[in-house]
């Protein structure tokens, strides 16, 4: 069992009743962590006002469902919604922000899954199945090309869990922003030579070329954070309200992550105290680059340091209000 301590954005938690999040982000309230919900188990669903996936999991003696829309906000108010009457240690009402979030206490986990520990519990077993195998040749293979070690790998999703079919996909993390830059550039060359076949199913994926196909499976590889690339210092954050902005980006150095963080020059409005552009979408993450004009739509907030003294304010893509987005105008 992984210490709560040391799990990142993307890592697992099964709660005691069976739930099953994903963290998100690094920046949690005291306690608790900051995720969303990935399967419910059966029993809990009808509580639910869902639509779920045809197919079910199956996780120890639990059966588990999974919500078809993950990240909208409708579904979100609803989760919102049944937790609040039921399960109030998976919410927590954030009143920097004026809304409920979903924070699981640590006290409510029975088990949490570290991508990193993950991996080295598969590479360590002796008797894979096909799809783990698979998972364990993608990753000696990224790591060779890239001349990234192993150890920066870890793999998270159904496969982490132990509860994957033969229709599951590889899911796997890198840690460190040039780390993971470097097995795309990896992922790229290997594509030239055929090992890979990389998707690029909409402007998004060809623009990050992080997902693919290896040898029949389908792969995703996303950044996480390394120890000395997560803020220690927290900061509070405090909603102006809607904006709709053009911006510049001056640094793109933090939008691999999730969230993803762009620093910007607005232009229009011009809002000089406007230092970054916020994405708590993964669609958004890793597409623009330096240089590159973008149009986002989403709530402008003020930041401010430990202290309580004003840095600079940025604005927020998918706070869940509906209708905020990120537009690449030109890719710098």
């Amino acid at each position: 069992m992984t210490s709560c301590s040391r799990v990142r954005d993307g890592d697992i938690l099964v709660t005691k009743h069976g739930f099953v999040f994903c963290v998100f982000g690094y920046e949690h309230p005291e306690t608790r962590l900051v995720s969303f919900l990935k399967y419910v188990p059966a029993s809990y669903a009808p509580l639910f006002e869902l639509e779920w996936l045809p197919h079910k999991w199956r996780y120890g003696e639990r059966t588990l469902v999974r919500p078809r829309e993950l990240y909208g906000p409708e579904e979100y108010r609803e989760i919102v919604r049944v937790f609040r009457e039921r399960f109030p240690e998976y919410v927590y009402y954030e009143s920097d922000l004026g809304k409920w979030i979903v924070a699981v206490r640590l006290d409510s986990i029975e088990r949490a899954y570290e991508a990193r520990e993950s991996l080295r519990a598969l590479m360590e077993k002796e008797a894979r199945d096909e799809l783990e195998q698979r998972a364990v040749e993608l990753v000696e293979l990224l790591s060779r090309e890239s001349r990234v070690p192993v150890e920066n790998f870890g793999i998270r999703g159904s496969v982490a869990m132990g509860m994957h079919t033969e229709h599951s996909d590889v899911d796997l993390a890198v840690y460190g922003a040039e780390e993971y830059r470097r097995v795309l550039g990896a992922l790229r060359l290997l594509e030239e030579e055929g090992e890979v076949v990389l998707y690029r199913r909409n402007p998004y994926e060809r623009i990050r070329l992080n997902c693919g196909s290896f040898r029949g499976t389908r792969f995703v590889v996303n950044a996480v954070r390394r120890e000395d690339e997560i803020p220690r210092e927290r900061r509070r954050y405090r909603p102006l309200g809607a904006v709709e902005a053009l911006c510049r980006v001056v640094d793109d150095r933090e939008c691999v992550f999730r969230p993803a963080i762009y620093g910007v020059e607005c232009l229009s409005p011009r809002l000089e105290e406007v230092k970054r552009v916020v994405s708590m979408v993964g669609l958004y993450r890793c597409i623009a680059r330096e240089g590159s004009l973008i149009r986002v739509s989403g709530v402008l907030e003020e930041v401010r340091g430990p202290g309580g003294e004003l840095e600079y304010s940025r604005i927020v893509v998918g706070t869940g209000r509906g209708g905020e987005r990120m537009e690449i105008l030109n890719s710098g």
